[in-house]
């Protein structure tokens, strides 16, 4: 038992009722926790005790036995009781020496009562204090408990539950809402604006996802202690997690037991906000899906207000869409996962540009990740770098989230108004689904660089593009398969090094004269000039093609 619900023996020996007693024995021991008594009147008392208990005695049940009273403190000790207490001269002269001798090797203390006390005088007190420490000590906590939950009935958040706890606990207190990515803090004895040294060093990782209540050495600023950290949960959902670090003093069991129920009620909040988060969250999705497709003329400057939107700007659409590695889509929990992922990618992204001069409009459709972002350099190049610089960014904020699956990113081109709103998301759209089809996922997808893509897509019909690879490259194909041979590898080179087989040659890591082999057996085998622009046009064509349906 904890000492805050129960005596330490040392505090039992300082009751009136033991005032006489004497301690022979074990004295290393004292600070031992008493859970309750009991009384040894029979031999076979082993069978009647339980640990945390103080046992008295007579010691009528071993009087005349030597081997028993040899035996007796080692069982007692190892049975986990909290010490012996003999009241001799009755039955028994004296404590013998061996039973001393082994409550001092044990640490197990042995003491000595007065002739004159009776049991039930000794027991009684012990009980009444017991029983009056642990109405203290559930008195503190309900009435935590209560301070907590008026907390949230009166509309308060979880800085008004750090601050709180702070106070009960005399020491820092981070409140980490991680379904949010919230997080709120109160300083004890530690600079306000260094408290994301104990969030950073506290795990090494802000999204360690704990299961119980756990206890972890930090250091920082030179000051070595602990950080207690308590999972909040609501059903089987994590949360996050309250942090209590001892910036102050060290924290103690019923500190823990505050902590724990400011979990449990910090919960709530989480869920309430949750919930809140969601409703505002569907408007919002509800009204950009108009804003992206509606045909219709509206009020949406006006209506973006509500939503803190200005329309009145100019913004470039892209599309995030995540793919985990081993996510099966017909399965349902992969969609669970799927949707808690857009969830997570969704607030990061919030949380990259809080703090940015740049206008952002964002929201989720499906799998995916909508974000409009305000266009500040009208000059096509100038916009392309500057656009992809701000992706380069974002990868870098979400790295923790998609290290184990590829994050896709497409971009449409700019255009004005919210006619080139819809028109830049249909490109990005259209960017995302052509560039998978050619092997582009997890890459970023520009609409503009896919070129001649953008043109083969609209080609319904696939055996004329079957027909067209037949006409060209085809044979090609054939013969790297049939002769383990690089002919497809050197011509995609050669086009890429604009038709300089001495580049070819560098790029391949291959002898220059391999190279114009090679060159010369592409021709023969095609029967296409490479030195004529329409075949070389279509042999490039060719090889594009290939990748949109995907032959080897």
């Amino acid at each position: 038992m904890n000492k805050e619900i129960g005596l330490s023996l040392r505090e039992v020996l300082k009751l009136e009722q033991f005032r006489d007693t004497k301690v022979v024995g074990g004295e290393n021991g004292l600070d031992k926790i008493v859970s309750s008594v009991n009384v040894m009147e029979v031999p076979d008392i082993l069978d009647w005790i339980k640990p945390g208990e103080l046992l008295l005695t007579t010691a009528y049940a071993i009087r005349d036995n030597v081997s028993a009273q040899s035996k007796l403190v080692p069982e007692l000790a190892q049975k986990g009781l909290v010490g012996l207490a003999i009241k001799p001269r009755r039955y028994i002269e004296r404590i013998p020496d061996i039973m001393i001798e082994q409550a001092n090797q044990y640490d197990f203390p042995l003491l000595e009562l007065a002739v004159d006390v009776s049991f039930s005088d000794l027991i009684n007190p012990i009980l009444t204090a017991l029983l009056d420490k642990q109405n203290n000590y559930l008195n503190r906590s309900l009435n935590a408990h209560r301070l907590f939950m008026d907390i949230v009935l009166n509309g308060g958040n979880l800085k008004d539950m750090a601050r709180s706890l702070a106070q009960l606990v005399e020491n820092t207190v981070i409140i980490h809402d991680e379904k949010h990515g919230r997080i709120a803090w109160k300083t004890v004895n530690w600079p306000e604006d260094r408290v994301a040294e104990l969030w950073q060093k506290e795990t090494g990782e802000q999204r360690q996802v704990i299961l119980q209540t756990v206890k972890i050495p930090v250091e920082a600023d030179g000051q070595r202690f602990c950080n207690l950290e308590v999972p909040i949960f609501s059903g089987n959902d994590y949360y996050g997690k309250v942090i209590v670090c001892e910036t102050n003093r060290p924290l103690s069991f019923h500190d823990i037991t505050i902590a724990e129920r400011l979990a449990t009620v910090a919960a709530l909040e989480i869920v309430n906000q949750h919930v809140i988060f969601q409703i505002e969250r569907r408007y919002a999705n509800e009204f950009l899906d108009q804003l992206l497709f509606s045909q219709v003329e509206s009020d949406f400057v006006s209506r973006g207000k509500f939503f803190g939107w200005d329309l009145t700007k100019s913004y470039n659409a892209l599309i995030l869409q995540y793919e985990g590695a081993q996510w099966d889509g017909a399965n349902g929990e992969s969609e669970k996962i799927r949707q808690e992922m857009n969830n997570r990618i969704f607030q990061e992204i919030n949380q990259f540009y809080k703090n940015n001069d740049r206008a952002v409009i964002s929201g989720t459709k499906s799998n995916l990740v909508v974000l409009l972002l305000e266009v500040k350099k009208k000059d096509p190049k100038q916009l392309r770098k500057e656009i992809l610089g701000e992706v380069t960014g974002l990868r870098k904020a979400l790295e923790p989230l998609i290290k184990d699956g590829e994050l896709t990113v497409s971009i449409g081109r700019f255009y004005p108004g919210i006619a080139g709103i819809q028109k830049s998301y249909k490109e990005a759209l259209k960017a995302l689904r052509i560039g998978k089809e050619i092997g582009y996922q997890g890459k970023n997808i520009y609409f503009h660089d896919l070129g001649i893509y953008r043109l083969l897509t609209l080609i319904e019909k696939k055996d004329e593009l079957e027909e067209f690879l037949e006409e060209n490259i085809a044979p090609l194909l054939r013969y790297d398969a049939e002769k383990n041979a690089e002919l497809v590898q050197t011509l995609e080179m050669y086009f890429r090094c604009q038709g300089n087989a001495k580049k070819v040659s560098e790029k391949l890591f291959t002898h220059y004269n391999t190279i114009l082999y090679r060159l010369e057996r592409i021709q023969e085998i095609t029967r296409l000039d490479l030195e004529d622009p329409e075949d070389r046009f279509n042999l490039e064509v060719a090889l594009r093609i290939r990748k949109l349906i995907k032959k080897t």
